[in-house]
């Protein structure tokens, strides 16, 4: 707030209450046809604060067409278009505000007369706001999507597995499965609490996108930005701390991912058991931390266990196809199957999800910018195989141009996104042959990463 201050005997005060206790003594109609506002008369007995300029201050600058706002009494404030100074006494304002005893709130004569002017950062904090918000916003969606992704298809091979191992009586791996399921449903539930704060949030990004040109002399909108400010702040924060816990399970229900070279060093459990059944297919049960591991290959899976350093420490592993990983701190139970070869033992045949990576690629076109004529899309050949077909990937742009550079770099296919830059990305999968769609039903792209120079969203 910056005011000027006059100390005045105040003729609105005196003459220009048209709607209040003074109206009887209103002179200004054949003048002006103005009135002041009362903070008394206005605001409910309930919801008055003890008086102080501030106080007096935020009150009037909700009024419309006001410019000054006086005090008197030292628990008086009222609002005025303008003030016209009239002959008074000696006296001064020497009455103590009631809110704040340190500051001085007119006298019983004479008023504290403030000239209004609203600060100007509030354009440049609103903008401000609005950034941090949009930040969050965009990690809320992705984050809240991302694991509601992760968790439907954890619950899906899930379901598969209690299915077929119900059916053959294996109590262990069904109540493994039934653990699954409930850990999933935790993770659909985090990462829709995110997503719905972070659509929440948006619309506080797009209230302040229509704000962006506000008259900083019109007190209503500056106020109404200020509230949104606040608003911002305190929902942003709160979609932040929802969004990091979603990120924080997020990460322990990918656990190991991008490992490599890890389960050389583990041993099947018929080797402690029975080595005449070593290639057998097995279930185990034991104590494990309930915390499933989806999408990840057995490699990866290892690569898990090796990283679990809090308790309970992990001393083996089981997977099963379609990418579940559970990791035991001690086994108690194993069953094998004796009369079915390796591929008869899978209670459902589950193609082995594809990964898909940039070491033996080929880069063959790349106008993801649009700066040539013809779709705006960059396509790289044999990224990678699923159901014994090469992969394609094409790479459409969406939106407007992308401000990035693409290119392959040994194992990495990078899009380095400038500072500002945009870019709503498609990512379609093809047959190599015969360049026909090919739908995955789920993949993991180890080796395919976004690296920003502008940090939009963690990754």
């Amino acid at each position: 707030m910056d005011t000027l201050t006059r100390v005045v005997c105040d003729q609105l005060f005196e003459k220009g209450d048209k709607h209040g206790n003074g109206k009887f003594s209103y002179k200004l109609e054949d003048v002006s046809n103005v009135s002041i506002i009362h903070y008394k008369e206005t605001v409910p007995k309930e919801d008055r604060k003890d008086m102080t300029p501030d106080v007096c201050f935020n009150f009037c600058r909700t009024i419309p067409s006001m410019v000054f706002f006086g005090l008197i009494h030292g628990r008086d404030c009222y609002c005025e278009p303008f003030h016209h100074r009239i002959a008074g006494d000696s006296s001064s304002c020497d009455e103590v505000c009631e809110g704040a005893h340190g500051k001085m709130c007119g006298g019983m004569k004479k008023s504290s007369i403030f000239e209004m002017h609203m600060c100007s950062d509030t354009v440049k904090e609103l903008s401000s706001s609005k950034g941090r918000a949009f930040v969050t916003v965009n990690w809320g969606e992705r984050t809240g999507s991302s694991l509601v992704t992760l968790a439907n298809g954890m619950q899906k091979q899930a379901e598969k597995y209690q299915s077929s191992f119900g059916k053959v009586g294996d109590l262990v791996v069904s109540d493994l499965m039934q653990a699954t399921k409930v850990w999933a449903g935790k993770l659909v539930h985090a990462g829709e609490n995110a997503s719905k704060l972070a659509k929440s949030l948006q619309g506080y990004v797009a209230d302040a996108d229509r704000m962006k040109r506000i008259d900083i002399s019109d007190f209503g909108a500056v106020t109404s930005a200020e509230k949104l400010i606040k608003r911002m702040y305190t929902d942003g924060a709160v979609t932040k701390k929802t969004t990091q816990h979603a990120w924080d399970l997020m990460k322990l229900a990918n656990r190991g991912l991008g490992g490599w070279g890890r389960d050389v060093q583990y041993y099947p459990i018929m080797y402690f058991v029975d080595q005449a059944h070593l290639n057998t297919p097995t279930t185990c049960g034991g104590v494990w931390d309930e915390k499933t591991i989806y999408g990840v290959s057995p490699d990866e899976c290892a690569s898990a266990c090796d990283r679990q350093t809090v308790k309970p420490e992990c001393v083996g592993f089981s997977f099963y196809e379609g990418g579940l990983c559970f990791l035991f701190s001690k086994f108690k139970s194993v069953t094998y199957y004796t009369k079915c070869d390796v591929e008869s033992s899978k209670p459902e045949s589950v193609p082995e999800p594809p990964v898909i990576d940039f070491k033996d690629g080929t880069k063959i076109e790349d106008n993801l910018k649009g700066e040539k004529e013809g779709t705006k899309e960059a396509r790289f050949t044999n990224v990678g195989e699923y159901d014994g077909k090469a992969l394609d990937i094409v790479i459409t742009s969406e939106g407007d141009p992308v401000t990035a550079d693409l290119d392959l770099e040994t194992w990495f296919g990078n899009i380095n996104l400038l500072p500002g830059a945009k870019a709503d990305l498609k990512f379609t999968f093809q047959d190599h042959k015969t360049k026909s769609p090919v739908v995955l039903p789920e993949f993991t792209m180890a080796f395919f990463r976004l690296r920003r120079r502008q940090m939009v969203v963690p990754w």
